[in-house]
């Protein structure tokens, strides 16, 4: 789902106006992920701050995991859990992808359990489109669908699509202090 990203800003008269009225700039469909899809949509420095002109930030992020007091805009589309178990689905490939469309994240990915990870984050996820199951450390599970907003304080979790349609995620990355062993 490629969303469309309105930025407000000043002019040079230093008025309030509209400075990008335009589709996401860093939305990538996923090749070694059919159906799968990921979007910077905005970023904000620590501290963070509105640039006065609008002026977009999102092509200088380096790491989708934002660093403390930093912030993330994103989506993700994620295909339903089938992609991943068909045959000629190359995880390599994926991985390599990973670290090229979310680097930061894809590091923190766990190679022995596929899409667990723990990022120093309070992320605000809304499921946009769509249900998605979060799956914790422990084996405690929660559906949550359309609508639905989820709270993931830096634990260690994963998402899983189980239906047969892809869901769409809308989340706000706030960095925090990482944990001494985090």
């Amino acid at each position: 789902m490629r969303l469309r990203r309105v930025v407000t800003g000043h002019g040079a008269d230093g008025r309030a106006t509209i400075v990008a009225d335009e589709p996401v700039p860093r939305w990538v469909p996923r090749k070694a992920i059919p159906g799968m899809e990921d979007a910077v949509v905005w970023s904000t420095a620590a501290p963070p701050s509105a640039p006065r002109d609008g002026a977009d930030p999102t092509a200088a992020v380096t790491s989708v995991v934002p660093a403390p007091g930093e912030t993330r805009l994103v989506t993700v589309t994620m295909p339903p859990a089938e992609v991943f178990a068909a045959a000629g689905f190359d995880a390599a490939a994926a991985a390599a992808e990973d670290a090229e469309v979310v680097p930061g994240l894809a590091e923190r990915l766990d190679a022995d359990e596929p899409g667990m990870h723990t990022t120093p984050t309070v992320d605000y996820v809304i499921v946009v489109e769509g249900e998605v199951v979060l799956v914790m450390e422990d084996g405690s599970e929660a559906t949550v669908r359309a609508g639905d907003v989820v709270v993931q304080n830096a634990t260690r979790h994963g998402w899983q699509n189980r239906t047969d349609s892809p869901a769409t995620m809308l989340v706000v990355f706030v960095g925090v202090e990482e944990e001494e062993g985090g």
